[in-house]
């Protein structure tokens, strides 16, 4: 008899998502970014950058992304969404991955989290995947082989900068945001840079009213929206 794998799946699981956040039906389509993001998404190996303040609905605008990918080729697409304040972040966010993915041998004690997730990617038979690295204003750790501390095992196998376990595999597309082109340029190709910028007026006015309910004096609703800079986290 041949022993199982280590964590691997009786039964492989349906395409899911892992988006931690619920859809906002509140919220107001901007036009053109979600356009932008699916329009340069069409390339295989897609790696696509939202920069902008961090008060102009980057990470709204990948929750309202990643439901409507859901919506429109349910179940073919996996969507991950990976918290990147920090390497600990990252490392969890594989974890929590893996484990909804049951990707195999994610349990070994002699692998570290990124090998079996790298070659789970690289799985040509896998469906289409969107990866969302959410609040990566910085990103150089990507760029470093992962902090081990005390760890001598780990130290040991994991020698790869954080950014080479990321295949540009055919079915697999990068998000992630930042604060501003310079640090978006580090992981992202120039053509593949999306500008959010603050809302417009009537984008602004249409978002309140729907926050507040009826409002009878749209003087007053217009002046606040001015007073928020069309900054939409200050108007919600």
């Amino acid at each position: 008899m041949v022993a199982p794998f280590l964590g691997q799946p009786k039964t492989p699981p349906s395409p899911l998502s892992t988006v931690p956040f619920r859809r906002d039906p509140g919220f107001i389509d901007r036009g053109t970014v979600l356009d932008q993001m699916q329009e340069k998404c069409s390339r295989p190996a897609s790696i696509i950058a939202l920069v902008g303040l961090s008060s102009v609905e980057k990470s709204q605008l990948f929750i309202q992304y990643c439901y409507r990918v859901r919506d429109q080729s349910p179940p073919e697409t996996w969507v991950f969404w990976i918290h990147t304040s920090n390497t600990a972040c990252f490392k969890q966010s594989y974890r929590e991955i893996a484990d909804r993915a049951k990707i195999r041998n994610r349990k070994s004690p002699k692998i570290n989290i990124f090998e079996p997730f790298y070659d789970w990617l690289q799985d040509e038979e896998k469906r289409k995947q969107i990866i969302v690295f959410d609040n990566l204003n910085d990103g150089s750790f990507l760029h470093e082989a992962p902090h081990t501390g005390q760890d001598q095992l780990e130290s040991q196998i994991s020698r790869k900068p954080l950014m080479e376990y990321l295949p540009p595999t055919p079915h697999s597309f990068y998000y992630h945001d930042n604060e501003g082109p310079r640090h978006a340029g580090k992981n992202t190709e120039d053509q593949n840079i999306i500008n959010v910028e603050p809302r417009d007026d009537s984008q602004a006015l249409k978002l309140l009213r729907t926050k507040l309910g009826p409002v009878v004096d749209s003087g007053d609703i217009r002046e606040l929206v001015i007073e928020l800079d069309l900054i939409p986290l200050a108007i919600v």
